[in-house]
């Protein structure tokens, strides 16, 4: 919202301004930040998901209901997680 701001601010500088070029490019690199902030919260959501996956496999591996044969089979993640792998949330697993 903000950055939109700062473009709508900057699309009404001369054209050959310096200050227009620089600002844009300031922009630029707020929005890879942010991107790349993003991405970084999407790996420590996985890798969380990840851990939490394997303690309830090992749970139920202790309780005695679950083979290492029926991994493949039985149901172990959150529905959370069913989710967020389905829709591509969760390449780095």
């Amino acid at each position: 919202m903000l950055a939109s701001g700062i473009i709508l601010f900057l699309l009404n500088l001369p054209p050959a301004s310096l200050a227009k070029l620089l600002a844009l490019g300031l922009v630029a690199k707020l929005l890879q930040l942010s991107l790349l902030k993003l991405r970084l919260q999407m790996m420590t959501t996985t890798w969380i998901y990840s851990v939490m996956r394997q303690r309830r496999i090992r749970k139920l591996q202790r309780r005695g209901k679950l083979q290492r044969s029926q991994l493949r089979r039985k149901k172990v993640e959150s529905p959370l997680f069913s989710w967020m792998l389905n829709h591509g949330m969760m390449r780095l697993i």
